[in-house]
Order: C-alpha cells, then sequence, then structure tokens
C-alpha cells in the first residue's frame, strides 16, 4: 500500500495508507456527467424535424440538406466539446480510498481536494450500468456540506441543498463499492440498513452525521 495520493506531494498522516486510487472514466464523464449522447440526439432530433418542414418547401431536397448540415456539425461541435471537458476533466480527478477517508481531487482550472473523513458519511449508495461500471454517491450528515458549485460535476443530480459527493464512472463499481464498505465498517460503529439509491447492494452505515465536522477543501 501507498502512503501518496497522485498528483498531491504531500504524504498521508503517518499509519494511514492509500487503499484504493482512480481516475474516471472518460467517456462515463462525456456520456453521464457531460451528456454527449443526449446532446447528439437532441440535433438528431432537430434533423428529423428540418426533413417534415422540408417536405412543405418548393424545393424540399434542397431545404433539407441546408439545414441538415449546418445542425450536424453544430452537433459535432457541441458532443466535441462535451468530449474535450470530459477528457480535461478524467485527466484532473482523482479518487481515493483511504483507511480514514474518502479524497477527491477534482477541479480543471482552480483544483481542490476534497477530504472526507469516513465517519461522517452517513451512507453510500451505488448505481450501475450494463458495462459493469457506475457511481458511488456519498451521503453526508446535514451539518457536513460542501457547496454543489465546487463539486460538479463530481455531485449527485438534483441534490442541491443537501449536495451528495459522487465517484463518476468507476470502471469496477462493484469493487470499489465492496472496499469502501469494508473501510466504512472498520471506521464507524454503526447499524445496517439497506440504502435505497437503484441498486441496494451497499448498506447504508449510520454514523455521527449530525454532529460530524465539515470535509475539509484544501487547494492544489
Amino acid at each position: 500500500m501507498s502512503t501518496f495520493l497522485e498528483g498531491v506531494e504531500a504524504p498521508l498522516p503517518d499509519g494511514e495508507e492509500v487503499l484504493w486510487q482512480a481516475k474516471p472514466a472518460r467517456n462515463a464523464l462525456a456520456l453521464h456527467a457531460f451528456h454527449a449522447r443526449k446532446i447528439a440526439l437532441y440535433f438528431g432530433a432537430l434533423i428529423c424535424l428540418s426533413a417534415i418542414f422540408a417536405s412543405g418547401e418548393a424545393e424540399p431536397l434542397a431545404f433539407f440538406l441546408a439545414s441538415a448540415k449546418w445542425l450536424a456539425l453544430g452537433g459535432a461541435v457541441a458532443c466535441g466539446f462535451a468530449f474535450i471537458v470530459a477528457t480535461l476533466s478524467a485527466r484532473t480527478t482523482l479518487y481515493a480510498i483511504t483507511e480514514r477517508r474518502v479524497v477527491m481531487k477534482i477541479g480543471i482550472a482552480l483544483p481542490v481536494v476534497l477530504n472526507i473523513p469516513l465517519h461522517i458519511i452517513d451512507g453510500v449508495d451505488i448505481k450501475r450500468r450494463s458495462d459493469g461500471s457506475g457511481d458511488l454517491a456519498l451521503r453526508l450528515g446535514n451539518q457536513s456540506r460542501v457547496a454543489f458549485a465546487v463539486l460538479w460535476p463530481h455531485a449527485r443530480a438534483w441534490h442541491v441543498r443537501y449536495p451528495e459527493p459522487l465517484l463518476r464512472g468507476l470502471v469496477n463499481v462493484d469493487g470499489v463499492g465492496a472496499m469502501l464498505k469494508q473501510a466504512l465498517l472498520s471506521a464507524t460503529a454503526g447499524t445496517v440498513s439497506d440504502s435505497p439509491y437503484v441498486e441496494r447492494s451497499i448498506p447504508e452505515m449510520s454514523g455521527a452525521g449530525a454532529k460530524a465536522p465539515s470535509p475539509t477543501l484544501a487547494t492544489s
């Protein structure tokens, strides 16, 4: 095991070791965080609509080709931008699990390191995809919050008032989830109950969320 995190100069405190660290998959970020597939479907629908409108024109084929060309170009630029941002985000992001905390190094222009002590994590929710990849959402106590804008796109959607850090695009989400579950069991003395998020395979850990300190932010 290592005591250093990739891209973080300072070592972990004495006695603490890294259990796992990895970067999110670029394609997963592009498709599910920056919605490249939805962008492509949107422009595809616009092209189909242009074909319908073209039927009422004097020269339907010329009208359709002219509009479809610009719509296809716009769609390609938008999807390309989504993949570029996803590539930059994947390169500058690091997720890690240690014996005492979850670490998220995030941010393209202004990187920050978010340290989330295991004992303030109230629950872990898992979302699987058909290829075995997926996301892990960390539910924190109400007094242990970090701004949604700081977390995005590494934040669970629609949870703005009580943001939940999201480990996106994990290639082996079950393996990482099992490792995090074991780390939580070792670090807390909570009881276990089912988690409500998508697949109920990772139990909820009842911790000291209401009185726990907030996660710390450090610039890098």
